[in-house]
């Protein structure tokens, strides 16, 4: 009993045996691609479920540029514009503005978060909301119109894979999770 608490812990003595230091294990592949997976799914706080639908969806379209269309599909969610132009704070906040219908997307009414934007949409708010401390961010793929009502064209898809990762995700470890497990 006492070699096999002994494999567990392993222990390491410094030579005054005062301090025990315990080792790190390795962590295995699957550790590390399951951290990278959650990490992205944490930062666009999506479900496990929304998010695999997400990447089996991005997978269907092609093999070359999945990376690529997997983190625009993440971006041009309507929720995640919310959030990275500034109008809302957090995802959730972002949630709540669109499901409490104050979101208007080509001058209608949109209350679905999962509303995939596409070039040429106008995202603004209704004429009633008036949301003060607006941190509004510049954005390349977005044209801001700053007038009576908030709104944003969006002007083009982003051409390369590292414009859009702002955490520097790994995507092939991504890919490397749902394919093997």
């Amino acid at each position: 009993m006492i070699r096999i608490q002994s494999r567990i812990k392993k222990k390491v003595f410094q030579k005054n045996d005062s301090k025990v230091d315990y080792r790190k294990k390795k962590l295995t592949p699957y550790a590390v691609s399951l951290a990278e997976k959650q990490k992205l799914k944490f930062a666009y706080d999506l479900s496990e479920r929304k998010f695999s639908a997400l990447f089996k969806k991005s997978r269907s379209f092609s093999y070359t540029n999945m990376n690529l269309i997997f983190l625009q599909s993440l971006f041009f969610r309507l929720d995640s514009l919310l959030v990275s132009v500034g109008i809302a704070k957090t995802f959730r906040h972002a949630r709540q503005l669109i499901s409490h219908r104050k979101i208007l997307v080509n001058n209608l009414i949109c209350n679905k978060s999962s509303y995939t934007c596409l070039v040429g949409d106008i995202v603004s708010l209704k004429n009633n909301v008036i949301e003060e401390n607006f941190n509004v961010k510049e954005n390349q793929y977005l044209e801001l119109d700053l007038n009576d009502n908030f709104s944003f064209k969006i002007i083009k898809y982003p051409v390369c894979e590292e414009d859009i990762n702002w955490l520097k995700i790994n995507m092939q470890l991504i890919v490397e999770f749902y394919n093997k497990y």
